[in-house]
């Protein structure tokens, strides 16, 4: 992964912006952006979450712990555990400085990337499920696995748990909730 330089001057490249277009919206100095992309220095905290801002980026993209282009858009199969059965959710999923909506016919949530964890919150129709969920992305970006703990919408209802899949086809999403319920959670190298 990249540095924070690298990240700094791709970034400011990307949206099109100068170093000095960029110093004047962080509140620096054009030579201070020049020192962070030569990596001769790094940005204090608050100077990073200035520029982080600015450039439409998390922290966690600055510090080169999630790609620069990661692509979290479009359309994805989250998949649940919910007793003996499986429940899939087609959703589409927009993705903006580090906050993940999903949105689809059974159920929608918000989720929160730091470094390649995701957490947030679903609320499944079909299941009429309330749940907090927590899902891992793979080393290469393109699925993650995790659990959800939960209700029913039903109050009083009973607490519940499960293990839970994101992926870009249906298949992959249950395939992978069916590997967790087997192997309690953990999935083959």
């Amino acid at each position: 992964m990249s540095g924070p330089g690298e990240v700094i001057h791709a970034m400011r490249q990307r949206r099109g912006l100068s170093r000095k277009q960029l110093a004047g919206l962080a509140g620096t100095t054009q030579r201070q952006i020049a020192r962070y992309e030569a990596s001769e220095q790094l940005p204090s905290l608050p100077a990073a979450e200035r520029i982080a801002f600015v450039l439409g980026i998390t922290l966690d993209v600055l510090a080169g712990r999630v790609p620069m282009d990661l692509d979290l858009e479009g359309q994805w199969f989250f998949a649940w555990q919910i007793g003996q059965e499986i429940e899939v959710l087609e959703a589409s999923v927009t993705y903006r400085d580090g906050n993940v909506a999903v949105y689809g016919d059974g159920g929608h949530g918000e989720l929160r990337l730091w470094d390649r964890n995701l957490g947030g919150w679903f609320r499944l129709t079909a299941g009429r499920i309330a749940a907090a969920a927590y899902l891992d992305l793979h080393d290469d970006w393109t699925y993650a696995v995790g659990g959800w703990t939960g209700a029913g919408a039903e109050r009083p209802g009973p607490v519940m748990r499960g293990w839970s899949a994101m992926a870009r086809t249906d298949s992959q999403a249950i395939s992978l909730v069916r590997s967790m319920v087997s192997r309690n959670g953990e999935l083959p190298g």
